[in-house]
């Protein structure tokens, strides 16, 4: 799981409960908070979130292992 959240987004305090949940189930997941209301998180935030998610694709042998994105 990512997700993303602002500071002044009305789910704030809902994600830092998940973000909570999530490691008492030792599950993977990433949550990033940004300065903001309830919006989209900007577009370096959501390429890292994205880039993190093929990681993990990568890592679970669902999809090739591409080494620049590995190294990058």
């Amino acid at each position: 799981f990512f997700g993303t959240v602002g500071t002044r987004d009305f789910n704030y305090y809902e994600m830092l409960d998940l973000e909570k949940k999530l490691t008492a189930l030792s599950l993977p997941f990433r949550i990033d908070v940004f300065s903001g209301d309830h919006d989209w998180p900007p577009s370096d935030l959501a390429a890292r979130g994205l880039g993190w998610l093929e990681l993990r694709a990568m890592r679970r042998g669902l999809r090739p292992v591409e080494p620049a994105l590995v190294e990058g």
